[in-house]
């Protein structure tokens, strides 16, 4: 195999000058052109202009052999030999490959093709497959970090060159331990990337592949045994006291959301819009809720996440200018928060903003089920993990999702990297995740929802609960007045969802201060909530004697309240009763919702285009809101 200065030195002038033109050089001198073939921008920019069967050459002699027979190339290729005296003397031309003629000169079947050695240093030639393995040694090594942090916090290795290599690496690694050459000129010029990677040969900190497979190109990652330590250097996780945690109050906010359009209405303006009043009083009932930094959630934000999923729970919908709402497709749900919230977080997977939904848009991005699916899984495995890195696990992990899906290193990584952090503020938005000291964790209602998730192939592992459950502690207050002073941190989310509920807030805080008042008690029934649950959770959780008239006065303000319903209803007149007969021995019989005489009905404006269907068998002349 023979160097490269020996070969420049054999090379005519004028193919010298045509080399120096494709390596964008201005002049063929020898050093300039050596300098540029040895870096990796001078080599990527060269291979760039080859044909796919130059390329496939390339690859077959810098893969597999040091040298080949044209004979071997014609068997590999099944291209012709005189095809193959083109491509070489052009490849050679380019200071590729070298050539050796065969002497007897009998056929140059037997003329052979040396890689060259400096070349080949340089040219790691991999395949995606093998790029994938080399993600997967680097999140098994990353979880060997996060289980022994102290080991590398006391044997850091120290780099000179670490000062010119950081933006490379905190690069490499933002964006999930692999990266194009290309995307990576964006960031960093030419002469910047060529000058770090030459600093850190020595070290062997930067493993260089270059895959042939889809459009060729060079990929940038970390030496595997190196990650542990320069993670801990680069990315090891915030010095941080956040902690954010919004058990259920998305779901609590969607009932409240209920509360007020069942009460107030929620109605469009002639402009189409809907009335300031109505969307302020909906604001003003929601829960605080904090995104995954620690920020808090707008009020209006909220709202419209609320409406959002009512709408796609088919819970709330327009009939012209009015909304008309019902839990009817949750009552069985709302004893089991965690199920809404798994349809809730279904809901925005299956979210398609074309789709028509003018009135009530997601506030937020259509989330993928792929990113979801990996950050449930990582935390399952980690336990926990600062945001910082889980997000660069995540993301290692979906180039490694994409291979197996598709066979291609694909994605765009500044896309995936904002999809992470929106993603993530999602699952803290619907309390799956939390954030305790910095640390992401799967919450309470996080594991709580696990075996519905893996039903949806969230994980394929038995599931096991990632913090054992302790025995309830008594800690709520319950005052004379049936005011409760409620530290929110010593109670389970199932547990706070079942009082709150049942009860008006006072002040939300780390300790929660609210009330048992008639009206919440009602605004519970109305929902098709019972007292149950709410009652035992009492019992569990108070510190001191539940008063003993409360069973009482629950029954009593549910069963003596005066309940008023305003239905959007259609007066039906047939001249016949037994059209009426019909509809209500059928299975239309919802439809009627009061007989109020031998020829008029009041029927739900939902069913009439059911009732035409009817009207028409018994071939009646139909009058359809006739002024």
């Amino acid at each position: 195999m023979k160097s490269i200065s020996e070969v420049i030195k054999k090379m005519k002038q004028e193919d010298l000058d045509v080399l120096a033109g494709l390596l964008n050089l201005k002049k063929g001198k020898d050093k300039d052109i050596i300098t540029s073939m040895l870096s990796i921008s001078g080599l990527s920019s060269l291979l760039s202009r080859l044909s796919s069967i130059e390329l496939e050459l390339i690859k077959i002699v810098y893969n597999k052999n040091e040298s080949m027979t044209f004979g071997d190339i014609e068997k590999n290729l099944n291209i012709p030999i005189p095809e193959i005296e083109r491509i070489t003397e052009n490849l050679c031309q380019k200071l590729l490959i070298t050539r050796i003629k065969n002497r007897q000169m009998l056929t140059n079947k037997l003329d052979k093709i040396y890689r060259l050695k400096e070349i080949s240093d340089l040219l790691n030639v991999s395949d995606n497959e093998k790029i994938a393995n080399h993600l997967k040694k680097i999140i098994n090594n990353l979880e060997f970090y996060h289980r022994d942090k102290d080991r590398y916090s006391k044997n850091q290795p120290d780099f000179p060159e670490f000062d010119k290599l950081k933006d490379l690496i905190e690069l490499i690694i933002s964006s999930g331990f692999i990266i194009d050459l290309d995307s990576v000129k964006k960031i960093i010029t030419r002469k910047s990337i060529d000058e770090i990677l030459a600093a850190q040969m020595k070290f062997s900190i930067i493993k260089v592949f270059y895959s042939f497979e889809g459009s060729s190109s060079f990929y940038l990652s970390l030496n595997e045994e190196m990650v542990p330590n320069l993670i801990h250097k680069f990315a090891s996780g915030p010095d941080t006291e956040l902690s954010v945690h919004n058990r259920y109050y998305a779901v609590l906010n969607v009932l409240n959301a209920f509360d007020t359009i069942s009460t107030f209405g929620l109605f469009l303006t002639k402009q189409n819009i809907f009335r300031k009043i109505d969307k302020k009083r909906i604001a003003d009932s929601m829960h605080s809720i904090y995104a995954a930094n620690g920020d808090k959630e707008l009020p209006e934000k909220c709202s419209a996440l609320s409406l959002f999923f009512l709408y796609e729970l088919q819970c709330l919908k327009l009939n012209k200018d009015i909304a008309s709402i019902s839990l009817k497709n949750l009552r069985e749900d709302l004893p089991y928060p965690h199920m809404i919230v798994a349809r809730m977080l279904q809901a925005l997977i299956n979210y398609n903003p074309s789709r028509k939904n003018e009135y009530f848009p997601a506030p937020v991005d259509p989330v993928k089920f792929r990113i979801i699916s990996l950050i449930i899984n990582n935390l399952i495995r980690l336990e926990s993990a600062p945001p910082g890195f889980l997000k660069i696990v995540t993301l290692s992990g979906l180039k490694i999702d994409s291979y197996a899906r598709t066979s291609e290193l694909t994605g765009q990584f500044s896309r995936e990297s904002s999809d992470f952090d929106e993603i993530l503020n999602i699952l803290s938005i619907l309390g799956i995740i939390e954030i305790q000291k910095g640390l992401v964790m799967l919450s309470d209602v996080g594991q709580d929802m696990l075996p519905h998730m893996q039903v949806h192939g969230f994980n394929n592992e038995p599931i096991h609960p990632v913090r054992q459950k302790t025995e309830p502690a008594k800690c709520i207050y319950i005052n004379p007045d049936f005011s409760l002073i409620i530290p929110v941190d010593d109670i389970s989310s199932s547990a706070l969802y079942h009082i709150l509920t049942h009860t008006d807030i006072i002040k939300q805080d780390f300790i929660t201060h609210a009330v048992i008042t008639k009206s919440a008690i009602v605004k519970a029934h109305k929902r098709g909530m019972t007292s149950k649950k709410f009652h035992e959770q009492l019992n569990i959780y108070s510190k001191n004697e539940v008063p003993q008239n409360l069973t009482f006065l629950l029954k009593e303000w549910a069963n003596q309240t005066t309940n008023i319903k305003i239905f959007q209803a259609v007066l039906l007149k047939a001249n016949q009763s037994s059209f009426f007969d019909e509809v209500m021995s059928g299975k239309l019989k919802e439809a009627i919702i009061e007989q109020i005489s031998p020829s008029h009905a009041i029927i739900n404006l939902d069913y009439i285009d059911e009732i035409i269907k009817v009207a028409r068998k018994y071939d009646a002349v139909i009058s359809i809101f006739e002024e």
